[in-house]
Protein backbone atom coordinates (compact mmCIF):
# COMPACT_ATOMS: atom_id res chain seq x y z
CA UNK A 1 0.00 0.00 0.00
CA UNK A 2 0.95 3.62 -0.50
CA UNK A 3 2.64 4.79 2.69
CA UNK A 4 0.76 8.09 2.52
CA UNK A 5 -2.58 6.32 3.06
CA UNK A 6 -3.99 4.91 6.26
CA UNK A 7 -5.17 1.32 5.92
CA UNK A 8 -8.11 0.35 8.06
CA UNK A 9 -8.90 -3.10 9.43
CA UNK A 10 -12.29 -4.55 8.43
CA UNK A 11 -15.25 -2.59 9.77
CA UNK A 12 -17.01 -4.14 12.74
CA UNK A 13 -20.65 -4.21 11.66
CA UNK A 14 -23.47 -3.38 14.01
CA UNK A 15 -21.33 -2.16 16.89
CA UNK A 16 -21.35 1.32 18.35
CA UNK A 17 -19.07 2.38 21.18
CA UNK A 18 -19.91 5.14 23.61
CA UNK A 19 -17.28 7.84 24.03
CA UNK A 20 -16.39 9.15 27.46
CA UNK A 21 -17.29 12.80 26.82
CA UNK A 22 -20.36 14.41 28.31
CA UNK A 23 -23.03 16.00 26.09
CA UNK A 24 -22.09 19.58 25.35
CA UNK A 25 -24.38 22.50 25.96
CA UNK A 26 -24.56 25.81 24.16
CA UNK A 27 -24.16 29.09 25.99
CA UNK A 28 -27.91 29.57 25.71
CA UNK A 29 -28.58 26.21 27.32
CA UNK A 30 -26.12 26.86 30.15
CA UNK A 31 -27.88 30.18 30.79
CA UNK A 32 -31.28 28.48 30.89
CA UNK A 33 -32.32 29.64 27.42
CA UNK A 34 -32.80 26.13 26.08
CA UNK A 35 -33.66 26.04 22.41
CA UNK A 36 -33.70 22.82 20.43
CA UNK A 37 -30.88 22.63 17.91
CA UNK A 38 -31.74 21.67 14.36
CA UNK A 39 -29.57 18.83 13.14
CA UNK A 40 -28.88 19.73 9.54
CA UNK A 41 -25.93 17.46 8.99
CA UNK A 42 -27.70 15.30 6.43
CA UNK A 43 -27.65 11.58 7.16
CA UNK A 44 -26.38 9.20 4.51
CA UNK A 45 -26.67 5.44 4.50
CA UNK A 46 -23.64 3.49 5.73
CA UNK A 47 -21.56 1.69 3.17
CA UNK A 48 -22.01 4.17 0.33
CA UNK A 49 -18.62 5.85 0.59
CA UNK A 50 -16.28 5.44 -2.37
CA UNK A 51 -12.97 3.97 -1.26
CA UNK A 52 -9.59 3.97 -2.92
CA UNK A 53 -8.13 6.17 -5.61
CA UNK A 54 -9.62 6.67 -9.05
CA UNK A 55 -7.82 4.95 -11.87
CA UNK A 56 -6.43 7.00 -14.72
CA UNK A 57 -8.91 5.34 -17.06
CA UNK A 58 -11.86 6.49 -14.95
CA UNK A 59 -10.69 10.10 -14.73
CA UNK A 60 -11.82 11.42 -18.16
CA UNK A 61 -15.15 9.59 -17.94
CA UNK A 62 -15.99 10.89 -14.49
CA UNK A 63 -14.85 14.40 -15.36
CA UNK A 64 -17.25 14.46 -18.30
CA UNK A 65 -19.95 12.98 -16.07
CA UNK A 66 -19.43 15.72 -13.50
CA UNK A 67 -19.72 18.50 -16.07
CA UNK A 68 -22.87 17.01 -17.55
CA UNK A 69 -24.57 16.69 -14.17
CA UNK A 70 -23.82 20.27 -13.20
CA UNK A 71 -25.10 21.56 -16.54
CA UNK A 72 -28.37 19.63 -16.31
CA UNK A 73 -28.92 20.69 -12.73
CA UNK A 74 -28.43 24.39 -13.41
CA UNK A 75 -30.91 24.20 -16.29
CA UNK A 76 -33.47 22.58 -14.01
CA UNK A 77 -32.97 24.99 -11.11
CA UNK A 78 -36.20 26.76 -11.90
CA UNK A 79 -38.18 23.55 -11.96
CA UNK A 80 -39.58 21.74 -8.96
CA UNK A 81 -36.67 20.49 -6.85
CA UNK A 82 -33.91 21.79 -9.14
CA UNK A 83 -30.54 22.43 -7.49
CA UNK A 84 -31.70 21.70 -3.93
CA UNK A 85 -32.94 18.27 -5.02
CA UNK A 86 -29.62 17.50 -6.72
CA UNK A 87 -27.60 18.69 -3.71
CA UNK A 88 -29.75 16.63 -1.37
CA UNK A 89 -29.30 13.54 -3.50
CA UNK A 90 -25.52 14.02 -3.30
CA UNK A 91 -25.81 13.96 0.48
CA UNK A 92 -27.25 10.48 0.33
CA UNK A 93 -25.04 8.78 -2.22
CA UNK A 94 -21.54 8.09 -3.33
CA UNK A 95 -21.52 10.63 -6.17
CA UNK A 96 -20.57 13.37 -3.71
CA UNK A 97 -17.45 11.38 -2.81
CA UNK A 98 -16.50 11.02 -6.47
CA UNK A 99 -17.01 14.65 -7.39
CA UNK A 100 -15.28 16.02 -4.31
CA UNK A 101 -12.41 13.61 -4.93
CA UNK A 102 -11.97 15.00 -8.41
CA UNK A 103 -12.06 18.58 -7.12
CA UNK A 104 -9.52 17.74 -4.42
CA UNK A 105 -7.17 16.26 -6.96
CA UNK A 106 -7.49 19.30 -9.22
CA UNK A 107 -6.79 21.83 -6.46
CA UNK A 108 -4.25 20.01 -4.30
CA UNK A 109 -2.19 18.56 -7.14
CA UNK A 110 -2.37 21.41 -9.63
CA UNK A 111 -3.47 24.74 -8.17
CA UNK A 112 -2.14 24.77 -4.61
CA UNK A 113 1.58 24.57 -5.46
CA UNK A 114 1.16 27.72 -7.54
CA UNK A 115 -0.46 29.86 -4.82
CA UNK A 116 0.67 28.43 -1.47
CA UNK A 117 3.86 30.07 -0.14
CA UNK A 118 3.88 28.31 3.25
CA UNK A 119 7.32 26.70 2.94
CA UNK A 120 9.19 29.87 1.98
CA UNK A 121 7.34 31.98 4.56
CA UNK A 122 8.14 29.50 7.34
CA UNK A 123 11.84 30.14 6.81
CA UNK A 124 11.58 33.89 7.44
CA UNK A 125 11.03 35.83 10.68
CA UNK A 126 7.41 36.83 11.24
CA UNK A 127 6.98 40.55 10.54
CA UNK A 128 3.63 41.01 12.25
CA UNK A 129 1.61 41.78 9.15
CA UNK A 130 -2.10 42.30 9.69
CA UNK A 131 -3.48 42.22 13.26
CA UNK A 132 -5.05 38.97 14.38
CA UNK A 133 -8.59 40.20 13.73
CA UNK A 134 -11.71 38.13 14.60
CA UNK A 135 -14.00 39.33 11.74
CA UNK A 136 -17.16 38.23 13.60
CA UNK A 137 -19.62 39.82 11.16
CA UNK A 138 -17.55 39.64 8.00
CA UNK A 139 -19.00 38.03 4.92
CA UNK A 140 -15.53 37.85 3.38
CA UNK A 141 -13.49 36.15 6.11
CA UNK A 142 -16.11 33.63 7.15
CA UNK A 143 -14.10 31.65 9.69
CA UNK A 144 -11.36 32.63 12.14
CA UNK A 145 -9.40 30.35 14.45
CA UNK A 146 -7.41 31.19 17.56
CA UNK A 147 -5.52 28.45 19.36
CA UNK A 148 -3.07 27.98 22.20
CA UNK A 149 -1.52 24.54 22.65
CA UNK A 150 0.77 23.43 25.44
CA UNK A 151 2.21 19.89 25.62
CA UNK A 152 4.45 18.12 28.16
CA UNK A 153 2.72 19.18 31.38
CA UNK A 154 3.15 17.24 34.63
CA UNK A 155 0.68 14.47 35.45
CA UNK A 156 -2.26 14.33 35.56
CA UNK A 157 -2.66 17.23 33.10
CA UNK A 158 -0.08 16.38 30.40
CA UNK A 159 -1.37 19.12 28.08
CA UNK A 160 -3.79 22.03 27.98
CA UNK A 161 -5.41 23.25 24.79
CA UNK A 162 -7.50 26.27 23.86
CA UNK A 163 -9.16 25.62 20.50
CA UNK A 164 -11.63 28.17 19.12
CA UNK A 165 -13.57 28.88 15.97
CA UNK A 166 -15.50 32.03 15.10
CA UNK A 167 -17.81 31.04 12.27
CA UNK A 168 -18.25 27.60 10.69
CA UNK A 169 -15.42 26.22 8.59
CA UNK A 170 -17.49 24.86 5.71
CA UNK A 171 -15.48 21.64 5.88
CA UNK A 172 -16.49 18.04 6.41
CA UNK A 173 -13.98 17.49 9.21
CA UNK A 174 -14.77 20.45 11.46
CA UNK A 175 -18.43 21.47 11.18
CA UNK A 176 -20.86 20.21 13.82
CA UNK A 177 -24.08 21.47 12.24
CA UNK A 178 -26.17 20.15 15.12
CA UNK A 179 -24.92 23.15 17.12
CA UNK A 180 -26.42 25.68 14.70
CA UNK A 181 -29.29 27.65 16.17
CA UNK A 182 -30.68 30.31 13.83
CA UNK A 183 -27.75 31.46 11.68
CA UNK A 184 -24.81 29.15 11.03
CA UNK A 185 -22.54 32.14 10.43
CA UNK A 186 -22.91 33.23 14.06
CA UNK A 187 -21.68 29.95 15.51
CA UNK A 188 -18.56 30.10 17.69
CA UNK A 189 -17.04 27.23 19.67
CA UNK A 190 -14.47 26.66 22.41
CA UNK A 191 -12.71 23.41 23.27
CA UNK A 192 -10.38 23.36 26.27
CA UNK A 193 -9.18 20.29 28.12
CA UNK A 194 -6.37 18.45 29.85
CA UNK A 195 -5.79 14.74 30.40
CA UNK A 196 -7.03 15.00 33.98
CA UNK A 197 -10.14 12.94 34.52
CA UNK A 198 -12.84 15.64 34.36
CA UNK A 199 -11.11 18.51 32.53
CA UNK A 200 -13.19 18.90 29.38
CA UNK A 201 -15.01 22.01 28.18
CA UNK A 202 -16.68 22.10 24.77
CA UNK A 203 -19.39 24.67 24.18
CA UNK A 204 -21.17 26.56 21.41
CA UNK A 205 -21.85 30.30 21.46
CA UNK A 206 -23.70 32.87 19.41
CA UNK A 207 -20.94 35.26 18.37
CA UNK A 208 -23.31 38.22 18.44
CA UNK A 209 -25.26 37.49 21.61
CA UNK A 210 -22.81 35.56 23.79
CA UNK A 211 -19.39 36.88 22.75
CA UNK A 212 -17.47 40.14 22.74
CA UNK A 213 -14.73 40.43 20.12
CA UNK A 214 -12.77 43.67 19.76
CA UNK A 215 -12.42 44.55 16.09
CA UNK A 216 -8.63 44.64 16.31
CA UNK A 217 -8.49 41.30 18.14
CA UNK A 218 -7.01 42.81 21.31
CA UNK A 219 -9.68 41.34 23.62
CA UNK A 220 -11.74 38.27 22.72
CA UNK A 221 -14.43 36.85 25.01
CA UNK A 222 -16.51 33.71 24.61
CA UNK A 223 -19.21 34.25 27.24
CA UNK A 224 -17.80 34.04 30.76
CA UNK A 225 -15.76 30.97 29.89
CA UNK A 226 -12.74 32.20 27.92
CA UNK A 227 -10.91 35.49 27.42
CA UNK A 228 -7.91 35.96 25.16
CA UNK A 229 -5.96 39.21 25.46
CA UNK A 230 -3.54 39.93 22.62
CA UNK A 231 -1.18 42.82 23.31
CA UNK A 232 1.69 43.13 20.87
CA UNK A 233 4.04 40.27 21.65
CA UNK A 234 2.02 39.01 24.60
CA UNK A 235 -1.03 36.77 24.78
CA UNK A 236 -2.93 36.01 27.99
CA UNK A 237 -5.36 33.10 28.25
CA UNK A 238 -8.00 33.19 30.97
CA UNK A 239 -10.19 30.08 31.09
CA UNK A 240 -12.91 29.70 33.69
CA UNK A 241 -14.57 26.35 33.17
CA UNK A 242 -16.83 24.15 35.26
CA UNK A 243 -14.11 21.80 36.55
CA UNK A 244 -10.87 23.73 36.07
CA UNK A 245 -9.32 27.16 35.50
CA UNK A 246 -6.44 28.08 33.19
CA UNK A 247 -4.21 31.16 33.22
CA UNK A 248 -1.36 31.34 30.72
CA UNK A 249 0.96 34.18 29.73
CA UNK A 250 2.67 33.61 26.38
CA UNK A 251 5.49 35.59 24.79
CA UNK A 252 5.20 35.54 21.02
CA UNK A 253 8.45 35.12 19.10
CA UNK A 254 9.07 35.82 15.43
CA UNK A 255 9.57 32.11 14.74
CA UNK A 256 6.59 31.32 12.53
CA UNK A 257 5.35 28.15 10.89
CA UNK A 258 2.73 28.30 8.15
CA UNK A 259 0.44 25.36 7.48
CA UNK A 260 -1.32 27.23 4.66
CA UNK A 261 -0.51 30.59 3.10
CA UNK A 262 -2.73 31.45 0.15
CA UNK A 263 -4.75 34.56 -0.76
CA UNK A 264 -7.97 33.00 0.58
CA UNK A 265 -6.68 31.03 3.58
CA UNK A 266 -3.81 31.65 5.97
CA UNK A 267 -2.97 29.51 9.00
CA UNK A 268 0.11 30.20 11.10
CA UNK A 269 1.73 29.20 14.36
CA UNK A 270 4.13 31.27 16.46
CA UNK A 271 6.54 29.68 18.91
CA UNK A 272 5.55 31.05 22.32
CA UNK A 273 7.30 30.38 25.65
CA UNK A 274 4.76 30.53 28.47
CA UNK A 275 4.20 30.51 32.22
CA UNK A 276 0.94 30.01 34.05
CA UNK A 277 -1.24 27.99 36.39
CA UNK A 278 -3.92 25.31 36.23
CA UNK A 279 -6.37 25.23 39.13
CA UNK A 280 -8.90 22.57 40.06
CA UNK A 281 -10.31 20.86 43.13
CA UNK A 282 -6.84 19.56 44.02
CA UNK A 283 -5.23 23.01 44.14
CA UNK A 284 -3.04 25.16 41.89
CA UNK A 285 -0.20 23.87 39.70
CA UNK A 286 2.42 26.15 38.12
CA UNK A 287 3.33 25.32 34.53
CA UNK A 288 5.90 26.63 32.04
CA UNK A 289 7.52 25.62 28.78
CA UNK A 290 7.21 26.07 25.02
CA UNK A 291 3.71 26.63 23.67
CA UNK A 292 2.28 27.62 20.34
CA UNK A 293 -0.10 30.45 19.48
CA UNK A 294 -2.12 29.98 16.32
CA UNK A 295 -4.23 32.20 14.13
CA UNK A 296 -6.09 31.38 10.94
CA UNK A 297 -8.58 33.12 8.71
CA UNK A 298 -10.33 31.85 5.60
CA UNK A 299 -12.78 32.95 2.98
CA UNK A 300 -15.55 30.38 2.79
CA UNK A 301 -18.69 29.68 0.85
CA UNK A 302 -20.72 29.33 4.07
CA UNK A 303 -20.65 33.14 4.29
CA UNK A 304 -23.40 33.35 1.67
CA UNK A 305 -26.03 31.41 3.61
CA UNK A 306 -27.45 31.47 7.14
CA UNK A 307 -28.27 27.77 6.80
CA UNK A 308 -25.56 25.20 7.41
CA UNK A 309 -24.20 23.91 4.14
CA UNK A 310 -25.29 20.39 3.18
CA UNK A 311 -22.49 17.86 3.18
CA UNK A 312 -22.41 17.83 -0.61
CA UNK A 313 -21.17 21.43 -0.56
CA UNK A 314 -18.66 21.21 2.28
CA UNK A 315 -14.95 21.14 1.50
CA UNK A 316 -13.93 17.47 1.57
CA UNK A 317 -11.25 17.59 4.28
CA UNK A 318 -11.73 14.11 5.74
CA UNK A 319 -8.50 13.36 7.61
CA UNK A 320 -6.75 15.74 9.99
CA UNK A 321 -4.12 15.16 12.61
CA UNK A 322 -1.99 17.83 14.24
CA UNK A 323 0.50 16.95 16.94
CA UNK A 324 2.79 19.04 19.14
CA UNK A 325 5.90 17.77 20.92
CA UNK A 326 8.24 19.68 23.20
CA UNK A 327 11.46 17.71 22.95
CA UNK A 328 13.43 19.76 25.48
CA UNK A 329 13.49 23.25 26.98
CA UNK A 330 14.27 24.83 23.61
CA UNK A 331 12.95 22.52 20.88
CA UNK A 332 9.40 22.15 19.64
CA UNK A 333 8.06 19.93 16.84
CA UNK A 334 4.80 20.42 14.92
CA UNK A 335 3.54 17.41 12.93
CA UNK A 336 0.64 17.58 10.48
CA UNK A 337 -1.19 15.26 8.12
CA UNK A 338 -4.27 16.66 6.37
CA UNK A 339 -6.01 14.89 3.51
CA UNK A 340 -9.01 15.36 1.25
CA UNK A 341 -10.36 12.28 -0.52
CA UNK A 342 -6.97 10.61 -0.45
CA UNK A 343 -5.01 13.66 -1.66
CA UNK A 344 -2.50 15.31 0.65
CA UNK A 345 -3.21 18.89 1.68
CA UNK A 346 -0.47 19.16 4.32
CA UNK A 347 2.01 16.59 5.60
CA UNK A 348 4.92 18.40 7.25
CA UNK A 349 7.30 18.51 10.19
CA UNK A 350 8.11 21.98 11.52
CA UNK A 351 11.16 22.18 13.80
CA UNK A 352 11.63 25.23 16.01
CA UNK A 353 14.56 25.81 18.34
CA UNK A 354 14.02 28.87 20.54
CA UNK A 355 16.08 31.80 19.28
CA UNK A 356 17.72 29.68 16.59
CA UNK A 357 16.32 27.29 13.98
CA UNK A 358 12.99 27.36 12.20
CA UNK A 359 12.85 24.70 9.49
CA UNK A 360 10.39 22.52 7.58
CA UNK A 361 10.65 18.92 6.36
CA UNK A 362 8.36 17.71 3.59
CA UNK A 363 9.37 14.03 3.27
CA UNK A 364 7.06 12.82 6.02
CA UNK A 365 5.28 9.50 6.51
CA UNK A 366 2.51 8.95 9.03
CA UNK A 367 1.12 5.51 9.85
CA UNK A 368 -1.49 4.19 12.24
CA UNK A 369 -0.03 0.90 13.41
CA UNK A 370 -2.94 -0.12 15.68
CA UNK A 371 -6.50 1.16 16.09
CA UNK A 372 -8.38 1.70 19.32
CA UNK A 373 -12.10 1.03 19.63
CA UNK A 374 -14.22 3.53 17.65
CA UNK A 375 -15.67 6.55 19.41
CA UNK A 376 -19.31 7.63 19.08
CA UNK A 377 -20.32 11.27 19.47
CA UNK A 378 -23.62 12.68 20.70
CA UNK A 379 -25.01 12.70 17.16
CA UNK A 380 -24.37 8.96 16.78
CA UNK A 381 -21.41 9.32 14.40
CA UNK A 382 -18.67 6.76 14.85
CA UNK A 383 -15.01 7.46 14.21
CA UNK A 384 -11.93 5.28 14.24
CA UNK A 385 -9.18 6.63 16.46
CA UNK A 386 -5.55 5.54 16.66
CA UNK A 387 -4.08 3.57 19.51
CA UNK A 388 -0.52 3.45 18.17
CA UNK A 389 1.13 5.62 15.51
CA UNK A 390 4.46 6.07 13.79
CA UNK A 391 6.04 9.16 12.26
CA UNK A 392 9.07 8.95 9.96
CA UNK A 393 10.77 12.04 8.53
CA UNK A 394 13.63 11.95 6.03
CA UNK A 395 16.04 14.45 4.58
CA UNK A 396 17.23 12.69 1.45
CA UNK A 397 18.52 9.28 2.54
CA UNK A 398 18.83 10.31 6.19
CA UNK A 399 16.11 9.56 8.73
CA UNK A 400 15.82 12.80 10.69
CA UNK A 401 12.99 11.82 12.99
CA UNK A 402 11.19 8.62 13.83
CA UNK A 403 8.90 7.89 16.77
CA UNK A 404 6.37 5.30 17.81
CA UNK A 405 3.55 6.74 19.89
CA UNK A 406 0.77 5.26 22.02
CA UNK A 407 -2.36 7.26 22.85
CA UNK A 408 -2.77 6.86 26.59
CA UNK A 409 -5.11 9.58 27.85
CA UNK A 410 -8.89 10.12 27.62
CA UNK A 411 -10.12 11.26 24.21
CA UNK A 412 -11.82 14.66 24.43
CA UNK A 413 -14.51 15.38 21.84
CA UNK A 414 -14.87 18.80 20.21
CA UNK A 415 -11.96 19.30 17.84
CA UNK A 416 -14.47 19.79 15.06
CA UNK A 417 -15.97 16.33 14.62
CA UNK A 418 -12.94 14.74 16.23
CA UNK A 419 -10.93 14.41 19.41
CA UNK A 420 -7.81 15.50 21.28
CA UNK A 421 -5.59 13.45 23.59
CA UNK A 422 -2.08 12.95 24.93
CA UNK A 423 0.31 10.18 23.93
CA UNK A 424 3.62 8.69 25.03
CA UNK A 425 6.36 8.33 22.44
CA UNK A 426 9.92 7.12 21.99
CA UNK A 427 12.29 7.17 19.05
CA UNK A 428 15.09 9.28 17.59
CA UNK A 429 15.63 12.86 16.45
CA UNK A 430 18.77 13.66 14.48
CA UNK A 431 20.50 10.57 15.80
CA UNK A 432 19.65 11.10 19.48
CA UNK A 433 17.15 9.06 21.48
CA UNK A 434 13.99 10.92 22.48
CA UNK A 435 10.97 10.03 24.63
CA UNK A 436 8.17 11.88 26.33
CA UNK A 437 4.56 13.02 26.05
CA UNK A 438 2.93 14.66 23.03
CA UNK A 439 -0.38 16.35 22.19
CA UNK A 440 -2.64 15.01 19.43
CA UNK A 441 -5.65 16.31 17.50
CA UNK A 442 -7.52 13.74 15.42
CA UNK A 443 -10.42 13.93 12.94
CA UNK A 444 -11.22 11.16 10.44
CA UNK A 445 -14.62 11.55 8.82
CA UNK A 446 -13.84 8.78 6.35
CA UNK A 447 -14.78 6.37 9.10
CA UNK A 448 -17.95 8.09 10.32
CA UNK A 449 -20.81 5.67 9.84
CA UNK A 450 -23.52 8.35 9.60
CA UNK A 451 -22.55 11.54 7.84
Amino acid sequence: PNSSELNYPPTVSGQLFQSSHTPLRSANQRAGRDRPHRNTTGISRPGEEVEGNLSSAAWPLLTRHKLRIVELDVKSAGQEGGLPRFVDSCNHGSMNQVLSGLASRLFLDAARPLVDSRIAASGRPFDGGEPFRPYPSSRLWSVVHYGVFVPRLPDPYRYVNTMTFIGPTGTEAFDNDGLVDSDARNLATVLSSTASIDHHHYAAYDSGADCDFAADGSILRWGDDLTLTVDGERVHVTGRYETFDVDLDLRLTDQVSYFVRTPVYQHLSLLAPYTGTIRDSTGSTAVSGLGTFEYARAMGHQAGSPRALPNALKLPVDLFTYQVIQLDDRTQLLLTDVQARGRTACRLLHVRVLGEETSVYEDVTFEVTAWDRPQTDQWGRTMRVPQRMRWTVRDGATVVFRIDATVDSPLRFGHGRGYVAAYSYDGTFRGASVAGSGYMEWVDTRSIGNR
